[in-house]
């Protein structure tokens, strides 16, 4: 049956053509190596790989060859993965964004292109000729090489380690790392990915001050500050609490805004935050009554203004206890009232006394004539 199938269509075309390759260097005398692979094509249509050995041998006294063959279709399947899959993770690694590196018993073993910029190296030699923790800040050594540890060992560790280095350049580099126990090469080892954070750290550290500031800004102001969203009131300084008698400010959050106000203003209150919902400016200023915790009633004038609060629209409050104010300007109008009613009093006893004048001067001419005592004493 082997014999029926002509020899060029037991072999792939590749195949066919190298044998015709060997046979024409053979007949030249050319050397041809003893190992060699084939494709062959099998009854069905399935093609399998072979190893071929070739060696020269008499066979009933004449010259012959004898080919020994080995199936490695599988094997030759199981390299042609592993190449992809090494190209692949190669590819990978060296279009990482991230530095990517391999450690096995403290010395790094593998660096990517990423690694060698980010700890400002030029050359693979550079990063694989010093311990893994050389480049680390004294003060981040122990931590790291902590963390490692527990990594070698298969132990569970922080996820993220963010720890500095300093390059060799000087320049002083935060980075956040996180690792994966591996097998490199038969043996256990430690894949780092670390990313540059450095300008992440440095806004977080200035939106944390930022934020230090706002608060001490905000706790230090004489006026009650509140943020709203939603008609609910979800932050209050120092001097909203003082204002309202209250103690801690879980007493003032997640309350409506009308909360505090008596109940002949919580309808205004209402009206002018939805007001300032709508986009509607209105009144920049506005009066409120509230009921202190402890019973005493306050005045107080508002302003609000639309600001972003923990990524959503939400309303600030700047509110500011007038009640002496308005105290005084009721004291200010009355005594305005009681100067204006003494000017008109003034100007009264004037328009009066003018004639009164004139018949006094009147009565005593008339009391120099002769006049009889009871006439006197009327007059």
């Amino acid at each position: 049956e082997l014999n029926r199938v002509p020899i060029q269509e037991r072999y792939t075309p590749e195949s066919y053509a190298e044998r015709e390759v060997r046979y024409q260097m053979r007949q030249r005398g050319e050397y041809i190596s003893p190992h060699y692979e084939i494709g062959v094509v099998r009854k069905g249509g399935e093609i399998r790989r072979l190893e071929a050995i070739r060696k020269e041998v008499l066979w009933n006294g004449e010259r012959q060859f004898q080919v020994l063959y080995r199936d490695v279709t599988e094997h030759t399947r199981l390299e042609e993965s592993l190449r992809e899959s090494e190209q692949l993770y190669q590819a990978v690694v060296e279009s990482a964004r991230d530095a990517i590196s391999i450690s096995m018993a403290g010395s790094r073993v593998l660096a990517n292109k990423a690694f060698l910029e980010t700890f400002g190296l030029q050359e693979m030699s550079q990063a694989t000729a010093y311990p893994v923790g050389h480049f680390v800040v004294p003060e981040d050594k122990e931590r790291v090489r902590a963390w490692l540890l527990a990594h070698q060992r298969g132990e569970p560790a922080a996820g993220v380690l963010r720890y500095s280095i300093r390059r060799p350049d000087g320049q002083e580099k935060t980075l956040e790392a996180s690792g994966s126990s591996v097998t490199y090469k038969g043996q256990p080892a430690v894949l780092l990915m670390s990313r540059d954070v450095t300008e992440r750290t440095r806004l977080e550290e200035s939106l944390r001050e930022s934020e230090q500031l706002y608060q001490a800004v905000v706790d230090s102001s004489n006026d009650a500050i509140a943020i709203s969203a939603g008609g609910i009131r979800v932050f209050v300084n120092r001097a909203f609490l003082t204002l309202h008698g209250l103690t801690d400010s879980h007493q003032a959050v997640d309350l409506p805004v009308d909360h505090f106000a008596v109940t002949k203003d919580k309808a205004l209150v209402r009206e002018r935050v939805a007001a300032r919902q709508r986009g509607e400016l209105g009144a920049e200023m506005f009066e409120y009554h509230i009921r202190r915790a402890d019973g005493a009633e306050r005045v107080l004038e508002a302003s609000t203004s639309p600001i972003t609060y923990k990524g959503q629209t939400a309303f600030m409050a700047v509110i500011r206890d007038i009640t002496e104010r308005k105290q005084l300007q009721d004291q200010l109008m009355q005594a305005d009232r009681l100067a204006s009613l003494g000017t008109i009093v003034s100007s009264v006893a004037h328009e009066v006394n003018n004639p009164l004048t004139a018949a006094l001067g009147r009565a005593e001419l008339v009391l120099r004539g002769k006049l009889d005592d009871a006439l006197k004493a009327d007059i």
